[in-house]
């Protein structure tokens, strides 16, 4: 068998974290100790069950949780890479000491594809678009309003889309933390600049991946229903949820004493005002969204919002709201 390029992508697909982790003085490194991870692998392997479980009573339900959880953790992912680039591109200082944390959560790209693959057998379940019968005229099922987005909303095109958005993240990933770990080694003055410039192409591609991914995977599960904000509004909840991971994680560090003396005050300041002000625009956001299904007051519009203020939705919905 060929031996896996270490420092190439193949290799970084493997190991991302190994060239920090092999520089790293002890104290920052994971324990080797096998018996620490235990624990974690115990309750991974008991949650495992309990998910093969309710797999086993409703697939169908099975199928919308695990979109759900998997959504929440490609969010972090989009959010952090959202992160680094602006950093580059605003060429802010301040950033150096934390910006280790979210160039780590985007490597998650290439397992978020493999824990893809369940949602591939759900598909059925979870998107009512993938009926062959609603585009079929002589049938009573036909859809008509799903006959004209047939040629947006057909499975093979969907996959193509999918594996075109994660050749984009990860390419940027891969770029993006290959040149932050080079620059720890490296006293190069041209390696500030290839980041921006790699940050400067990879900020309008992912400007629209980041849309139609949220179009694709969360706004076609009802396909009837559309907004045009609807792409934004999930950038913003993304970017919000990678700060309040990213700050929680610097936080636990620092109050351990791993983290004592390099994390500081003013970083946390600085956090906390990115999040402040993305709260203030996911709200934004989300209130332009609401005013304007509101104000037109259609049935085919406002029934997306009526899933959410009843059957019990609507104290998450309240939390929400109030909870930010």
């Amino acid at each position: 068998m060929a031996e896996v390029k270490a420092n190439g992508f193949p290799g970084w697909l493997l190991d991302p974290l190994r060239p920090t982790r092999e520089k790293a003085e002890p104290r920052y490194r994971l324990p080797e100790d096998v018996r620490i991870w235990a624990v974690p692998l115990a309750i991974g392997v008991g949650l495992l069950i309990v998910s093969l479980v309710g797999w086993a009573i409703d697939a169908r339900q099975f199928y919308f949780s695990y979109l759900v959880g998997w959504t929440f953790c490609l969010t972090l992912a989009l959010g952090s890479l959202f992160f680094v680039m602006i950093q580059h591109l605003t060429r802010a200082q301040w950033v150096v000491a934390v910006r280790r944390l979210p160039e780590a959560l985007v490597w998650t790209f290439p397992v978020l594809i493999v824990l893809f693959i369940p949602i591939l057998f759900g598909l059925h379940d979870l998107y009512h678009w993938t009926y062959h019968e609603l585009y079929d005229p002589s049938i009573p099922e036909y859809d008509p309003i799903l006959a004209g987005k047939h040629a947006y909303l057909n499975v093979p095109f969907f996959l193509v889309r999918i594996a075109f958005y994660f050749f984009i993240w990860t390419l940027l990933a891969y770029k993006l933390y290959t040149l932050s770990v080079r620059q720890d080694v490296d006293p190069d003055p041209s390696i500030p600049a290839q980041q921006r410039k790699v940050s400067a192409w990879g900020m309008p591609l992912y400007g629209v991946t980041v849309a139609f991914a949220s179009y694709d995977f969360l706004m076609s599960l009802d396909p009837h229903w559309y907004s045009t904000i609807f792409g934004v509004y999930f950038f913003a909840g993304s970017f919000f949820v990678a700060l309040g991971f990213i700050t929680t994680c610097y936080a636990i560090l620092v109050r351990r004493g791993t983290l004592q003396g390099i994390v500081r005050a003013p970083h946390f300041q600085d956090l906390g005002k990115l999040m402040f002000g993305f709260t203030a625009f996911w709200a934004y956001i989300a209130f332009s969204q609401y005013m304007l299904i509101w104000y037109g007051n259609l049935p085919e519009e406002t029934l997306w919002y009526r899933h959410r203020l009843e059957h019990g939705w609507e104290v998450l919905s309240q939390v929400l709201i109030w909870g930010r």
